[in-house]
């Protein structure tokens, strides 16, 4: 076991009284609740009962003593020196007796005062790194707190990830593991002053309590040197680890005046910082525009969105290329704020599937889609297919399956015309598992996209060997592909690709009547984008294109007719 990083200290905080003991240890790997029974059960005496106790004895043994042994000696003593004698010898024996008793009861008292020091000492530090504890840190937190309030002061509070303990441990073992955290430990506690406090939270995650001001200066310094600490390699078992952190930092009062708030904030800082895949560098809440409520409210307010129905499917057309018609749309999420505004989905979708709301999501776009698309099939004659996007939740998940062929039976909507669309990374997650998901589906007669191609590393293997109909073309290799030969080389390798597996193909992110030209030379059979339309509600896509007659968008015929190739893949 590591020799403790606080040292020998007795302090008092309000009521509570903590002893700090370098070198003793409870060996067990009791809890904070295991422990109190055992406080209780080794807790002193009453010190004046217990005075009371030993002067009794004390005196009764005493008198006792005196009065026994100076009947005996007067008995058996014969003369005067064999008196003097007896004396002396009894003199003796009496205070070998009292020391005899002495040191049994103060070497009994030093044992209690051990056991209670020791079980303190379990509830309060880290059995494996040796640092002090969550509780320990929450309470120079309060402390701090309490001593900052109503004043100018400031502090900070570091918390640091160590991100790759899950491969330390799964590579060479918990024992491993356990030296590796030790190591770090050491480290950070070799970068900071003695008047601050290095603790282990929980897990992987180590803390810092910065007493003094956190200035920009001295944050950047503290970044700089932890990076350089955790860069030389950590040899466990021979083998060199490198330490790999996230680190979040939290202010006071600026970020919280508490400490669960200080705690979230930093905690906040750090996932921050995991998001942006920076490692051993510090990351603040305000450094990405917010505070440590707003992550929390911002979920809060998008499962309230979810439960009242608040979000929105508006839909963007596709238009073939052949007759210049919308023959398609898109559904896209959007969320509507407060003021009038669209919260942009790149902002709220990774958040809906970190908190496990994608699938709501879904589930509500499928609702909708299949209930205009069953309306819109039943009054004209060419009807559309609408397209919704698959995340990679949904894709490992056993649900969409059944709720597809439940919302196809109850809108009585042929499965021909609801076109469902992942992207090739979403896919890759698990390919053999997606596959079977899309064969069912595909058996439910619904249509297969691959969304964004161009973006991911899919295998071109299993492109192949996919229940697809539809290969839609990322804008970033058709935008200005007129313009730019390397994304006109990609774009137009990419179209023949989708050629020659015998898929539609799809052009997205179209702006301008040179592009949309490209992609009908190439082979395209249509294209999407803000040359056509953008998003619109769905009541204003259905004015605008769904009339009695088929509409033809005027920028498309204006490129000419291009004979029209058999849309999707033979069976």
């Amino acid at each position: 076991m590591p020799t403790a990083r606080w040292p020998a200290a007795a302090c008092a905080a309000g009521n509570r009284a903590a002893i700090f003991r370098r070198g003793l240890r409870c060996r067990t790997a009791a809890t904070e609740g295991d422990m109190l029974p055992r406080l209780r059960l080794i807790k002193p005496p009453n010190p004046l009962g217990f005075a009371l106790t030993v002067s009794v004895v004390y005196a009764a043994v005493s008198l006792a003593w005196i009065l026994l042994s100076d009947d005996f000696i007067a008995a058996v003593a014969r003369d005067p020196q064999q008196l003097t004698l007896l004396s002396k010898i009894k003199g003796v024996l009496f205070v070998l007796a009292m020391t005899i008793g002495l040191g049994v009861l103060v070497y009994r008292l030093a044992c209690r005062r051990a056991q209670l020091a020791n079980a303190l000492l379990a509830v309060r530090e880290d059995g494996v790194t040796g640092l002090p504890n969550r509780r320990v840190l929450e309470e120079a937190l309060a402390d701090r707190c309490t001593q900052t309030h109503g004043s100018a002061d400031e502090f900070g509070l570091i918390l640091l990830d160590v991100a790759n303990l899950t491969r330390v441990n799964t590579g060479l073992g918990r024992s491993a593991g356990d030296r590796f955290l030790r190591a770090v430990g050491e480290r950070l506690h070799g970068l900071v002053e003695a008047t601050e406090l290095v603790a282990r939270l929980e897990g992987d995650i180590f803390a810092v309590l910065l007493r003094q001001a956190p200035t920009e200066g001295r944050v950047r310094g503290l970044a700089d040197a932890v990076a350089a600490a955790l860069a030389t390699p950590v040899e466990i078992d021979g083998v060199a680890l490198g330490v790999d952190a996230h680190i979040g930092l939290a202010r006071a009062p600026a970020d919280g005046n508490t400490p669960a708030q200080l705690l979230d904030a930093a905690m906040h800082g750090l996932q921050a910082g995991k998001r942006t895949g920076r490692r051993n560098t510090v990351t603040t809440v305000s450094a990405y525009g917010g505070n440590a409520r707003e992550p929390l409210e911002r979920e809060g307010a998008l499962r309230k969105a979810v439960r009242q129905g608040a979000l929105e499917a508006w839909l963007q057309p596709v238009v073939s290329l052949a007759s210049g018609q919308v023959t398609g749309a898109e559904a896209l999420v959007r969320w509507p704020r407060t003021d009038g505004g669209i919260t942009p989905p790149g902002e709220f979708i990774p958040l809906a599937e970190a908190t496990g709301l994608i699938g709501d999501i879904t589930a509500f776009m499928l609702e909708r889609v299949t209930d205009w698309g069953a309306r819109w099939h039943r009054r004209r004659h060419a009807p559309i297919t609408l397209g919704v996007n698959l995340s990679g939740l949904d894709l490992q998940g056993d649900g969409v399956v059944p709720l597809v062929r439940r919302l196809l039976a109850e809108h009585r909507l042929p499965g021909q015309f609801l076109m469902l669309e992942i992207t090739e990374s979403r896919f890759m997650q698990d390919p053999h598992g997606a596959r079977d998901m899309l064969e069912e589906l595909r058996a439910l007669g619904v249509r297969i996209a691959i969304d964004d191609f161009g973006t991911g590393y899919s295998s071109l293997s299993y492109l192949h060997r996919l229940p697809l109909d539809c290969l839609k073309i990322d804008r970033s290799f058709v935008h200005q592909a007129s313009r730019v030969s390397g994304r006109r080389t990609l774009f137009g390798a990419i179209a023949s690709l989708g050629r020659g597996l015998g898929l539609t193909t799809v052009a997205e992110g179209v702006e301008n009547l040179a592009d949309a030209r490209l992609a009908r030379d190439l082979g395209c059979d249509a294209l999407q984008g803000y040359l056509v339309s953008p998003p619109l509600p769905a009541a204003t896509f259905a004015e605008r294109y769904l009339g009695d007659t088929p509409v033809a968008v005027p920028a498309i015929t204006a490129l000419g007719h291009t004979p029209a190739r058999v849309a999707g893949r033979h069976r």
